[in-house]
């Protein structure tokens, strides 16, 4: 079963880690977010550091299945938020992830 990790476990983890009062993690972070969505909104990409980038794809027109109302609509042409880590993060993920499951007592 996957662990979610809510915003705010992660402002506490990010406090703790930096001696930082949540406050103004949560301050930092919340403007951090607010930021990339501005910058998305017009029209750019955003690279951060070694993470990964955030731009705007553009995708076709097409039918959707509308489950509320039980019927087709019809999607126009819009851009769709997209997000890659970048190659050195998915290496450090796979890492971590390997690392945690050998600690994984044996049942």
């Amino acid at each position: 079963m996957q662990k979610k990790a809510h915003m705010q476990d992660l402002f506490k983890k990010v406090a703790r880690g930096s001696g930082y009062p949540i406050g103004q993690v949560k301050e930092v972070i919340t403007e951090f977010i607010r930021v990339i969505i501005s910058e998305l909104a017009n029209g750019r990409t955003v690279y951060i550091m070694s993470l990964g980038k955030f731009w705007l794809k553009p995708a076709a027109a097409q039918k959707a299945w509308d489950w509320t109302k039980q019927k087709h609509i019809e999607l126009g042409e819009r851009l769709v938020p997209k997000f890659k880590f970048s190659n050195r993060v998915y290496i450090m993920i796979r890492e971590e992830a390997s690392r945690l499951i050998d600690e994984q007592p044996e049942p």
